[in-house]
């Protein structure tokens, strides 16, 4: 049935019921637009048709109709049409103390504990002794600029630490070197007085020994320069001329100038011969030890040596490897 019967049956009803004629669709139309109006939601304006309708447009029982219809509508539109729903939008106008929806709880996230510090990192000995050393620097450079009695004694007072731990340390050492035949240097090269002396004599054997068999095949060159403007020339050749008696060790006297030197009369003048030996350059007086056979030529030193010098210096070129001269067994 399409809406325009549906009203035109509801006016014959409603006609009939009453004793009224018919009712014409609009008409009819018009009076049920309250109904329709609260079906739509629409309250505020369909209370005010409906009271028009009641103050005289309408018979008393015909508005009763409409009211019962539109109350029914109402209902029938929502169930839940009370003051107290919150939750539906046709109903919410109505109810003034709606509480608000809760706001969804926030998860609280506990914060994790802190990572425990670090272990600091133990320091090193070398680190340690170097802020130490700063430390030991800091307040003597406060006691200088600012010499107060607080200051001055605190650098004195780390003074007397530092001696004291020298000390700790210095008897630690020698304790360890009683014990411990292999890191000893004194069974080699001793230390005290008498052993120095008896060390000395032994030495002083050896390299005389030395020097004697090397007066064999080897000979020394003496470069010097006339005795009236070089004294140590003078006084070195009385040395060589005494070794060579003592040694039987052959001397050959070379003079860079073209003087004389008293203990050696028979000298020769340089005339290109320390060019060639590659010792034109070395001052006088010098000395050189030179092995003809081979060719080999050592320069023992320059300036005044003595005899136990040319002795020592002797042994060193031709007995001592280099690198061993001052390792544990090795000679001097």
């Amino acid at each position: 049935m399409q809406r325009g019967e549906r009203l035109s049956a509801i006016g014959s009803l409603l006609s009939k019921g009453w004793g009224g004629g018919d009712l014409a669709p609009r008409q009819l139309r018009g009076m049920l637009a309250p109904y329709y109006l609260l079906r739509k939601g629409k309250r505020a304006k369909a209370a005010r048709k409906l009271h028009r309708r009641l103050s005289g447009q309408l018979p008393v029982q015909f508005a009763f109709v409409i009211l019962c219809m539109s109350l029914g509508a109402t209902s029938a539109a929502s169930d839940s049409f009370t003051l107290g729903k919150c939750d539906e939008q046709a109903t919410s106008g109505w109810a003034f103390y709606c509480d608000p929806e809760p706001a969804p709880e926030e998860e609280v996230v506990e914060d994790a504990p802190p990572a425990p510090a670090p272990a600091p990192t133990p320091q090193t000995a070398t680190e340690q002794m170097m802020a130490f050393r700063a430390h030991v620097d800091e307040l003597k450079h406060r006691a200088v600029l600012d010499p107060t009695e607080e200051n001055v004694r605190a650098y004195i007072t780390i003074q007397k630490q530092m001696i004291d731990q020298a000390g700790h340390f210095t008897d630690q050492w020698q304790r360890v070197i009683f014990g411990s035949p292999d890191l000893s240097v004194t069974d080699d090269f001793p230390m005290s007085a008498a052993g120095i002396g008896v060390y000395q004599d032994q030495m002083k054997a050896v390299r005389d020994a030395t020097f004697r068999e090397v007066a064999t095949t080897s000979g020394i060159i003496f470069i010097f320069e006339d005795d009236s403007r070089c004294g140590m020339c003078r006084a070195q050749g009385e040395i060589l001329a005494q070794m060579q008696d003592w040694y039987d060790v052959p001397v050959l006297a070379v003079s860079r100038d073209g003087g004389a030197n008293a203990a050696f009369p028979n000298a020769v003048i340089d005339q290109g011969q320390l060019q060639d030996f590659g010792l034109a350059d070395y001052p006088a007086p010098t000395m050189a030890l030179v092995t003809p056979e081979t060719g080999e030529i050592a320069v023992m030193g320059t300036g005044l040596l003595t005899a136990d010098e040319i002795l020592a210096r002797t042994f060193v070129i031709t007995q001592v490897p280099v690198g061993q001269r001052y390792q544990a067994g090795g000679a001097r």
